[in-house]
């Protein structure tokens, strides 16, 4: 909603069609906000507890932080198990993240306008 109106009529003046502009203008430049979005969405869905802590009763089918909470005992935390199972958590957030950072990085420098 934010995007520019010069750039889709500069489009428009150059002979591309309403869905060549969306297709060649639009779409590659809300890249950067796609990925950001498609991050977010990953990490809310894969950091949720108090939903699956509600819903879910057998074990095969609990999340990451669910199984986390397994290692806080009565006589204490586990900790050596605790970290090496927080590690294999965050595992495939990182490799997301470096995949998915060019897109965040290029929102800021491709813009499609001069300053």
């Amino acid at each position: 909603m934010n995007f520019p109106k010069e750039i889709e009529e500069a489009a428009i003046v150059d002979g591309c069609s309403r869905i060549g502009v969306y297709w060649r203008i639009l779409v590659p430049n809300s890249k950067p906000v796609m990925g950001t979005m498609a991050l977010f969405a990953f990490l809310w869905s894969w950091n949720d507890f108090l939903l699956p802590l509600v819903v879910v009763k057998e074990d095969s089918l609990k999340t990451i932080q669910l199984g986390l909470s397994v290692f806080d005992q009565e006589q204490g935390a586990a900790w050596a198990e605790l970290m090496a199972a927080s590690v294999m958590a965050v595992a495939p957030v990182i490799i997301l993240y470096i995949f998915l950072q060019r897109f965040l990085v290029s929102g800021g420098l491709t813009s499609g306008l001069k300053g």
